[in-house]
């Protein structure tokens, strides 16, 4: 890799972040869509652009895209229509193809930013992660199944844990209502 960008990334770490995320500091917007006039759409696509334009130089690691990702698909979700996604849906299956993608890390660690969402006992985070997957899944991103099976495996361990909490916490409800569920154990 080039000295200076490696230079770069070791002294101005926080400043390559808030330059790579989709609503950058004012100081980071210069040159490329931030010099014209143009669409929220076209900012997107310049600002993927950059990112897998980058990965080549060792700027985006795991820990940035794992940082950036969960921005940039938020942004996505909230600030495109489904007909500008279609816009932008090739370089979304570029950025994220395991063969077409320059990024230097494997499936299960592109999509962990997506994926995490599920290890939340929070249904909003969750919720949050569902919509993140059908936004790639809409645009023909073709998450591994066999990622999307591990985390949903991790959903419903968490969601089983957090069942026995609130039953230790609280106790069987069913017990102590007498509910059908118990009247018919009773049987």
């Amino acid at each position: 890799m080039v000295n200076w960008v490696q230079e770069v990334k070791r002294h101005s770490y926080e400043v390559i972040l808030a330059t790579l995320l989709p609503h950058p500091p004012d100081f980071a917007k210069v040159g490329g869509q931030w010099e014209r006039l143009s669409s929220r759409t076209d900012q997107v696509k310049e600002g993927l652009q950059k990112l897998i334009m980058l990965g080549p130089y060792d700027i985006v690691s795991f820990e940035v895209w794992d940082y950036i990702m969960p921005y940039w698909i938020e942004s996505i979700r909230t600030e495109l229509s489904l007909k500008e996604r279609e816009t932008i849906k090739s370089l979304l299956k570029r950025t994220f193809d395991m063969d077409m993608s320059p990024l230097p890390f494997l499936a299960d660690k592109i999509y962990h930013f997506l994926f995490a969402r599920f290890e939340s006992v929070d249904p909003y985070i969750q919720e949050q992660g569902l919509q993140w997957l059908q936004i790639l899944t809409s645009v023909d991103v073709a998450v591994p199944f066999i990622t999307i099976l591990k985390a949903f495996m991790r959903l419903q361990q968490e969601m089983k844990s957090h069942d026995m909490t609130v039953t230790e916490r609280y106790g069987d409800t069913n017990q102590q209502h007498g509910t059908a569920t118990s009247c018919r154990q009773q049987k």
